[in-house]
């Protein structure tokens, strides 16, 4: 549709699925290739990098393609994946599956082919969250609510995250005031957050 609505574009796509990933041509592929607009799903799996992660095979695409355009998607965002993805690619345009409708990729590969940014409607909602809490919660912050969110105690969060059990009280009882539940258990904070879609 991009290219019958515009002369200037013309899209010829390479889709790597399980077949190139299982069969071992993706790095074979990705050497022999000049991309324009690298779109993946991070929650794709990619056995042939290993242990590897997607952000790792990005980071690699990025390097050896400097002006492409990245657009990346999520089967379920949430704030801390925002924050990862941001710390570890910043991409051009990302999409949640859930928006993943017609109009809305024809409209993200249009933008991010004019070089501007895309972020779909669910992830704009999800980065209104992002800046509220930015300086509020750290790395060390997101790190605890999902030990917590795992029922793991205080004493093996530490051993896990480096930090003493007296600073994960105080970065917990931080984290509660922050969601207002000064008064609440961990399962309430927890629930609050999951509910908001932080973590």
């Amino acid at each position: 549709m991009l290219s019958e609505n515009n002369s200037q574009i013309n899209l010829s796509g390479i889709e790597i699925n399980n077949r190139e990933a299982y069969g071992g041509s993706l790095t074979a592929l990705m050497d022999d290739t000049t991309f324009d607009l690298i779109w993946m799903n991070i929650d794709f799996p990619f056995p042939i990098i290993g242990s590897q992660s997607p952000f790792t095979l990005l980071e690699t695409l990025r390097k050896d393609n400097p002006e492409a355009q990245i657009l990346v998607n999520l089967q379920q965002a949430t704030v801390y994946a925002l924050r990862n993805i941001f710390q570890k690619i910043n991409p051009h345009g990302i999409l949640e599956l859930v928006d993943c409708d017609q109009k809305t990729i024809t409209a993200a590969l249009g933008t991010l082919l004019q070089k501007e940014i895309f972020y779909s409607k669910s992830i704009l909602l999800l980065l209104h969250k992002f800046l509220q809490t930015f300086e509020k919660m750290d790395n060390a912050d997101y790190a605890i609510l999902q030990e917590l969110d795992k029922g793991t105690p205080i004493r093996r969060i530490s051993k896990k995250i480096f930090l003493s059990d007296s600073t994960i009280l105080i970065r917990r009882t931080k984290l509660k005031a922050l969601f207002n539940l000064s008064q609440q258990t961990d399962v309430d904070l927890i629930r609050e957050v999951k509910r908001h879609r932080y973590i």
